[in-house]
Formats: C-alpha cells, structure tokens, sequence
C-alpha cells in the first residue's frame, strides 16, 4: 500500500539544523522505512532552508532530482500553477509583501526578485552568473539589494558586497534545480477539486478555518501558555479580515506581521509584557498552516480522521485530530529546538550554512543512501492516479505491516541481485580450476609464475561475463559482481535492521476510516496576470461591473461565477488569437486602466464571444471639487495638466486615494492647494461624470467659502486668480467664439461643476 504523505518536518519555517536534519530524516523514513510516496507543496521546495542551503552539493542536488525522476517524490499543483517555476514567478511579484522563510532575501528588495522573476521566465541564469563572476561592477551588484521602505531606499555598504555574491550563488543552485523539476511533467499532483460553494455540506478547510478549529480544542491539562495564545490570535481577527477584504486572500504571512505588529503595540505600552504567548501563537498559525496544506493535498493521507469536522458543533468529538495537534505542537515548541531562535523573527539577507562540513556531508550521504536503496525497488516513474471509488486510509492503517511488506520487497530485491553475481563469481571460480589445470599440464613447456596466472584468469573471466552480460539481461560482469557484492551485503543489513521511527498519532480511534478519492482537478489554462487582478478586482468591487441593462454587458467572471473558468477560457483564446488584452492592465495610486470582456450580441458572437473595451476606474474612492469661493470671487487656479500637456483654470479639485469621506477629501484639497479651511459648513451640489466614455470616476462637487487664499505652488500649480461669476462666463463665451485669451476656460470638471453652482444659485433666487 503506498500513501500519499504531506511532511509536516519538512515546513518551509523549520529552519534550524536540528529541525533541518529531523526533516531530512522524516523524508529518509517514509521513502525507505514505509514505501508511501512523499508530496511536497511548491512553498516546501522553493522557501525551504532544510533544501535552499543544501543544493550546493552536488550530490545531494542530483540526488533529489533522481527522486523526484523515479516518483519517490512528487510536487502538489496549487490553484493555477503547473510547475515550480510558475509558483515562484506570482509568489516573487510586485504586490506581495511575502515573508521568505529559506531565501536570504526581502519583500523589498524589487530589484533582487525582478531578476528572480527574469532568470525563471526565461530559463536563463546567465546574468546571475555575470554577478557571480563580477562581470557587473561591484555598484551594479550592490544595486540588486537595494531596499525600498515607504518609498526611501535603503542601500548596502561595499563591504556587504561579499555577502551579496554568496547570496546570489546559493539563489543559483535553488534556481538550476527548480528549472530542472519544472521540465519534469511527470512529478506533479493534479490539485485538489475546490468545493462547491452551494453545497451546504461542503469543507471548506483554508488556514482561517483549521485556526477557528483548533481553536475549540481543549487540552488534557491546563496550560495557561495555550490560553494566552489563543487570546493573542483571536485578538487579530479583525485586522485579518481587513487584509482578506483588501486583497482575497489570507495566508501565513498575514498571521505573522499581524501577531508581531501586535507584540510590539503591547510592549510599547508595557515593557514587561512577555513574549513567549505571542511565538506560541505563531506557533499554532505554523501547525494549523501546514493541516491547511496536507488538506489541500489530492488524495493524501492524514493523521487523523477527516470526518470529524462533519461534527461542526461538536470539538469533543474530534478525538483523533485533537490528540495529533496537540503531540504535534508540543513537537514543534519542546523537541525541535529553541523556540526563542525560530518565532517572531524579521525578514533577513543573512544566510547561515547548514552546520559544519561534516553535518552537510552527512545528510549528502543520508540522500545517496535514500536514492541507492529505493534504486533495489526499479521505480519507473509510476503514475499516481485514483480513482474516485478507491478510498484514502489514514496513515496509521496497517503501517507496520505496510512497513514490513516494504522492507521485504527491498530485502527480496536486494537478494536477486546477489544472486545475480553467482553466475559470474561461478566462472570465476570454473576459469580458476581450468586455469590451474592448465598449468599443470604445461609447466614443463611454459614458465608460470603467479602474475601470469592472475593476469590470465581476470582478462579471461572479465571478457566472457562482459559477453554474457551483453547477451542476458541482468547478467553481471566479473567486475560488476565484485563491486556490488559488498554494497549489497551492506544495504540488506541496513534495510533488515531498520525499525519504524516515523512520525504516528497514537490514537487509535477510527484508525481504519477512510475519505472519498479523487480523480484531481487537472488545471486546464494558466491566467494571465491581469486576468488575475481582474477577478480579484471583480470580488472587490462588484459595483463597477453591474449589468443594469442589456446593453454592453460585461462577463463575470468572479471566484463566485459557475461559468468563470469557460469564460476565462474563451478570453485567453482571443487574446491569442486576435491580440486582445483583457484584465487590470495597469494600476496606480490614483487610477486603474481595465479591460472588460464585453459580450458579443452580433452575428460573430460564436468566434468572438467577447470583444476588449477598455476603461479607467479610480482606484480609490470618488474624487472631490470645491467650487471655491473667497469675497464673494470665485477661486481658480491655473494649472499644468499632463494628459492634455497644457495650462488649465480649475476648482481645486483632487482624486481620493487615500479613501477618505467625501468632506475629508474636501478639506485635504484645499489644504494642499490653496491652504485655506472652510469658513463654514460646505455645501453638497452634486456628483459629475467628466468624461463617461473613458472612465467611470465621479467627483463629488461642494460650494466652499474661504477667508484666505494661499496657494502651495505644488501639483504643477503656478498662479491663482479671483473672478466674478460675470467675468467667468465671459471668459466660457471667448473660447466658443474662438477668441484668444490668456485664459483657458475648457476644463470638463469646472465647467460641470460650475453649471451645478448655477443651478443651486438659481434655487436660492426662487
């Protein structure tokens, strides 16, 4: 029985030697120990200290790749990543504010992760290697590590310079491994199929929930550390679902800036607060991390029974995931090391060598062992399929005698191939006895010495075997037999002395429960990065995509929409096909240009489906114009627009990025521009659309009164003027008799805004 198995040891945050070799260790058990097929997750692989500072050695590189080639190994597919290469690709981009658990390198260094990025996308490590081999100066190389932090750059000294080229030789080693694994089609799980989100039966087992989950539990004794860490994480629930709400998504990192952020709060407060409840917390956001890995994992097998949470309102019930949560945290905070060295730590460039020579060495070894032992077993890169009748144990189900029908197949295997040397040591020992025959017989005639004789007998027996080995498979040469007798002697001893030592959950409640199969979900396309953030933006923002009629309707295609992946599909095909671009294709602080997929109603709909129009959304909120007003003159400024390249006369008006209330826009406005405050309560005109064909941004307009006018000279602002209502409308009707003037009186937003003014003023009139 082999089982797919998820390895909590091998957690990309395990860091420490101890934890490193506990992990290696693991991987060694259930390759060797039990036969199960060992499921790494992209995050393991890539973001792993326990594999990042070994790949140096060549050997032990080449060794991984080996099991990974013969299927002892195999990478889970996640969401829309076929291969390594792509996973680290989207988690390196611009966006994310990862925290790199393996890597020597920061969220902030953009320039470091762009030239990840570029090594990956084109499967070139030639200008890494121009680093490496100080083709660039030591300037451009330092450059690469720049830090940008609240937009102010942080850059290192020329004495870190020798650090840098380290850092940069070791990133090589982990990139030539993983483009060599994400050539390799056939290491990858298809992922797991998600859940539907109308079945009220469905689970869906994401780190929010398995936190709540184990939340519940209760330990066997009271533990005060245990209940000031679960005051800690539920403390942050609010600030997480700020996070998700932002950006869709939760994971690991967001838990663990939140709980630091936190910590330092409480300490600036009270120096005396400690900090252990808070790396304790970390603590179960690291176990609960990796259950919500397993899980996602297609067909693995799990320690515990996953039926249990169908008891939603019932903990108590949940027997065996209670005893594996709480023997595995106390692993991770008592036997692995000191926790003090492994929570709460800050993103860092310092990159620490596993151990000395002789530590690498042995875990080198360790992995040569692993490859040349499951070598006896003749894996041919076997196919992990299931099927969605066959069920999936749990990993105690008949492990000792899975482990001993395991180890009797290598012993069986390894036996063969003694037995394979026989023929050839059996013409050896033939050729000796004819050899002395011989020279029996002509030692009178022929001076034998026992040079000769040895020299005679080996060319003899080696090139006879060599022929029979070409002629029977499997057949062994003189040498070959005479190498391999003692490695086989040596791997059946240690095979046959070898005890189960992996981990195993002592309860044996429902030990034999199993879970449905799965065929996997196969992953069909890959999104394009603006097809991503388009989806994301539509989850966010469901207002700026409403249908409210039949005309230019745009396709959702939202995590929540049943026809989304077809419609993503037909939108790939066409920007294939035809050049299209859909998606977010740029975002700033200010604006967001969109591409929506408007359904085709014309008589090409069948090849066109969709056709690209595109679109300006404000990426914050409404934005704000003060149709000011000081001594009864109105204010306007002139100022340099660039779109249009030329001066413009204009309210003080201004985008609202920083998502303020309508009334704090307005006051930030004039603040900033004419750094005046309104001398009493504003009042609301209305609300404008500028320009409707190009972008759906509205501004919210207020008639201000101001006591003094002092403008910044900022935002390209050179001069303000004061007119009368008179004077502005004669300036409108110069420009629409084509008059020259020094003023130009043709802004959209203040001309709208200034018939709104109008209408108000009329009603006070009435």
């Amino acid at each position: 029985m082999n089982k797919l198995v998820y390895l909590f040891e091998l957690d990309s945050v395990r860091k420490t030697d101890r934890e490193i070799l506990e992990g290696q260790k693991a991987l060694y058990e259930e390759l060797v120990g039990n036969g199960n097929t060992v499921v790494l997750t992209f995050n393991q692989l890539v973001d792993s200290r326990a594999f990042f500072c070994l790949l140096e050695d060549e050997d032990y590189a080449k060794n991984l790749v080996h099991l990974f080639e013969i299927g002892a190994i195999r990478i889970s597919q996640f969401g829309d990543n076929r291969t390594i290469s792509q996973y680290l690709i989207n988690s390196l981009s611009q966006e994310r504010e990862f925290i790199y658990s393996g890597w020597p390198l920061k969220s902030t260094q953009k320039r470091l992760l762009a030239l990840i990025r570029r090594s990956l996308t084109y499967s070139d490590l030639t200008e890494i290697y121009d680093h490496i081999n100080k083709i660039y100066s030591v300037e451009e190389t330092l450059d690469l590590f720049v830090e940008v932090i609240d937009g102010i750059e942080k850059r290192p000294q020329p004495e870190d310079y020798c650090v840098c080229i380290f850092i940069l030789r070791k990133l090589a080693h982990l990139l030539k491994t993983v483009l060599q694994l994400s050539f390799m089609h056939t290491i990858y799980i298809d992922p797991k199929p998600q859940p539907n989100p109308d079945d009220p039966e469905c689970m869906k087992m994401n780190l929010p929930k398995f936190l709540h989950n184990s939340l519940l539990l209760k330990p066997s004794c009271e533990n005060k550390l245990w209940n000031e860490a679960v005051d800690v994480i539920k403390n942050l629930e609010s600030d997480v679902f700020c996070f998700a709400n932002s950006t869709g998504s939760i994971d690991r990192s967001v838990y663990y800036h939140a709980i630091k952020e936190h910590y330092e709060q409480a300490r600036d407060s009270d120096e005396s607060v400690e900090k252990k409840p808070y790396q304790y917390a970390e603590a179960i956001v690291d176990l609960c991390y990796n259950y919500q890995l397993e899980y996602s994992i297609c067909n693995s097998s799990k320690h515990y029974n996953i039926n249990e949470f169908n008891r939603a309102n019932d903990p108590e019930s949940w027997i065996s995931f209670s005893e594996d949560f709480f023997l595995r945290l106390k692993q991770l905070w008592d036997d692995t090391g000191d926790f003090k060295a492994r929570f709460l730590l800050d993103e860092t460039n310092v990159f620490l060598e596993y151990g000395k020579e002789k530590e690498r060495t042995k875990i080198s070894r360790l992995m040569s062992e692993t490859v040349r032992i499951l070598d006896y077993m003749n894996l041919k890169k076997a196919a992990v399929s299931v099927d969605e009748c066959d069920p999936v144990y749990r990993y105690e189900y008949e492990l000792r005698a899975q482990s001993r029908n395991h180890k009797n197949r290598i012993e069986s295997n390894i036996g063969k191939r003694l037995l394979l040397t026989l023929p050839s040591i059996a013409i050896a020992c033939g050729l000796e006895f004819a050899i002395q025959y011989l020279q029996g017989v002509t030692e009178m005639f022929i001076p034998w010495n026992s040079f000769t004789e040895t020299l005679i007998f080996l060319a003899v027996t080696e090139f006879i075997t060599w022929a029979i080995s070409k002629l029977i498979p499997g057949f062994l040469s003189l040498s070959e037999a005479v190498g391999n007798i003692g490695k086989l002697i040596w791997d059946l001893i240690l095979v046959s002395r070898h005890e189960l030592k992996s981990y195993v959950n002592s309860c044996k409640e429902n030990v034999s429960v199993t879970e449905c199969g799965s065929s996997g979900a196969h992953i069909d396309f890959i999104m394009t990065e603006p097809i991503k953030r388009y989806v994301k933006l539509q989850d966010a923002r469901h207002g700026l995509f409403d249908n409210p009629t039949e005309i230019l309707n745009i396709e959702y295609i939202g995590r929540k929409s049943e026809t989304s992946q077809d419609a993503i599909k037909k939108m790939l095909r066409l920007e294939e096909l035809y050049g299209y671009h859909f998606g977010v294709i740029y975002c700033s602080a200010y604006n967001t240009w969109v591409v929506d997929p408007i359904i085709n109603d014309s008589d090409e709909r069948d090849a066109r489906p969709y056709y690209a129009y595109e679109r300006a959304v404000p990426t914050g909120k409404n934005g704000t114009i003060a149709v000011t007003v000081h001594d009864d003159n109105l204010v306007l400024l002139s100022q340099f627009r660039h779109a249009p390249r030329k001066f413009q006369y204009a309210f003080p008006r201004g985008y609202n990025e920083n998502r303020l209330s309508p009334l704090a826009n307005l006051a930030n406005e004039l603040d900033g521009e004419i750094g005046a405050k309104p001398a009493s309560e504003p009042v609301y005109l209305g609300k404008i659309n500028p320009d409707s064909g190009l972008t759906s941004g509205s501004a919210d307009v207020y008639l201000v009164e101001v006591d003094k006018v002092n403008v910044t000279y900022d935002e390209g602002i050179v001069k303000s003027i004061e007119i009368t209502e008179q004077q502005f409308e004669e300036k409108i009707a110069a420009k629409r008799n084509n008059d020259e003037t020094d003023l130009c009186f043709d802004d959209g937003f203040t001309l709208a805004a200034y018939a709104l003014y109008k209408e108000y003023k009329g009603q006070l009139k009435v």
